[in-house]
């Protein structure tokens, strides 16, 4: 059986797509090409995110995009621009393609329109608190890990909501423990960056990056 990569990820479900090192796309899925309002799948042919109707995220997507480039997969949640003019959220995954000599030659991406309601709601959130804190250029995309920065489970959801302002109490309300409970695992955070108060954790998580990275489940 002959099929080339065309063929392959044309038909391929959800958003797919492959760019060749000069981030250019060289094939997507049907899904691609409605959400881009193109056409048929050739019609996106070496054009590069500044093309299409998403070129506000452009820059976002590129950077991960040269992340992947390197050698790193990723795992993002972000905004995407559809055709219609709305904003969809979703889940993206990104891994380099080989050559036979194991050299990279290009992205592979496939993502999913999200529609779980626990990342739904924590998208709205993402959404709500750092369009206010960047602006939209550059709030497109979150890395979903399962702890950040080598704090436990527990300890990253809490840093997660607190960088969003909430309080212990909402968070324990989210979390579905107590607010004690909540304050122990703020505490162990402290202990982690040896600080000694929420702005000090706000301050430090600002500082490393850490706003970018939401925990999954």
């Amino acid at each position: 059986m002959n099929i080339s990569l065309n063929d392959l990820i044309s038909n391929f479900p959800g958003i797919a797509y492959y760019k060749n090192t000069e981030l250019e796309y060289m094939g997507g899925s049907h899904s691609l090409v409605r959400v881009s309002g193109l056409g048929v799948p050739k019609n996106i042919t070496g054009r590069n995110d500044y093309d299409f109707c998403w070129d506000m995220y452009a820059d976002e997507y590129r950077k991960n995009d040269s992340m992947v480039l390197s050698g790193e997969r990723l795992n993002t949640l972000q905004l995407l621009r559809i055709a219609d003019g709305n904003d969809v959220a979703i889940v993206s995954q990104k891994a380099p393609i080989y050559d036979a000599e194991n050299n990279i030659v290009g992205v592979l991406g496939h993502a999913v329109v999200v529609t779980n309601d626990s990342i739904l709601s924590k998208s709205r959130l993402i959404k709500a608190t750092d369009l206010a804190l960047f602006g939209q250029r550059n709030s497109c995309s979150h890395y979903l890990v399962k702890k950040i920065d080598g704090l436990t489970k527990r300890q990253s959801q809490c840093l997660f909501y607190l960088l969003r302002g909430k309080s212990a109490r909402k968070i324990a309300e989210i979390l579905h423990i107590s607010p004690r409970t909540v304050e122990y695992h703020i505490g162990k955070i402290k202990e982690y960056y040896n600080v000694s108060t929420h702005s000090d954790i706000i301050d430090i998580a600002f500082k490393k990056g850490l706003i970018r990275f939401m925990p999954i489940n």
